[in-house]
């Protein structure tokens, strides 16, 4: 078929050219016009002939059932069970300041709770590892401990002490604080990274984690500081268009590994 293609077009393009040579370059321009299509198809039997083949139940039937699941985040709104799509990207947008990073530390939280099998990545561009996990440790202890709970964390580590911490609730402080670090960072379910990579880099990075079978969830924060690197540099006339590119290499991320994103 692509020999045969380019024999045409060869043939084509004579006759266009001997056309134009004569002068008559509307005919040229009408012929190439009318046959550039036809020829562009000769090749086009192999690429498109499974659109001839009808659908096989068993084979949806293996699709189906080969599809992960989607994961359910932990929230529920009117009753209905928020979940979090597998083999896809799922955008959380919100003005600045009204809490995209806390309800991603959440639901990362919930995810990692929920299934201990699968580690959840969390990518910051904005805040540091420490930040987001003194955060998410005062989240995951989920009561009032202190009159400003991340505040008495932060002393905590710096200063090695709990005076900032209500008296009846240390112990529970001490409890939650050691199950934290044991259970979700010690045993790599809830990953916290602080990078600066650029959005290819990225991708890189989780494809190999997905490779070393170290990765069930991508959580990255957040979208409007992700750029292209080296490969896409100058190549985007506006910073919409990178965007739409990023967030289609993260599509096809999620697609060839069927992670949720």
């Amino acid at each position: 078929d692509k020999e045969a293609q380019e024999q045409a077009l060869k043939r084509l393009l004579a006759s266009a050219t001997e056309l134009q040579r004569k002068g008559d370059t509307e005919q040229a321009l009408q012929l190439l016009t009318n046959k550039a299509k036809e020829i562009k198809q000769q090749d086009s039997a192999t690429t498109f002939a499974t659109l001839l083949e009808p659908t096989d139940e068993n084979q949806v039937r293996e699709r189906v059932k080969n599809k992960p699941d989607s994961l359910e985040s932990g929230y529920i709104i009117q009753g209905e069970k928020l979940s979090i799509p597998t083999g896809a990207i799922s955008i959380m947008a919100a003005p600045t300041s009204h809490g995209k990073t806390t309800l991603l530390i959440n639901t990362g939280l919930n995810l990692a709770n929920t299934y201990p099998d699968k580690a959840v990545h969390l990518f910051s561009y904005e805040e540091d590892n420490d930040s987001i996990l003194v955060n998410s440790l005062n989240t995951y202890i989920g009561q009032e401990i202190s009159t400003n709970n991340r505040r008495s964390i932060k002393s905590y580590f710096r200063e090695d002490t709990t005076e900032y911490i209500t008296d009846k609730k240390r112990d529970l402080f001490i409890e939650k604080k050691d199950k934290f670090f044991k259970e979700l960072i010690g045993q790599q379910r809830f990953n916290v990274h602080y990078v600066d990579y650029d959005s290819d880099t990225l991708i890189d990075a989780i494809y190999y984690l997905w490779k070393q079978g170290k990765v069930g969830v991508v959580l990255i924060d957040y979208m409007q500081l992700l750029h292209k690197g080296e490969r896409g540099h100058n190549k985007y006339g506006s910073r919409q268009e990178e965007l739409k590119q990023i967030c289609l290499d993260l599509k096809d991320l999620a697609v060839e590994t069927g992670l949720p994103i």
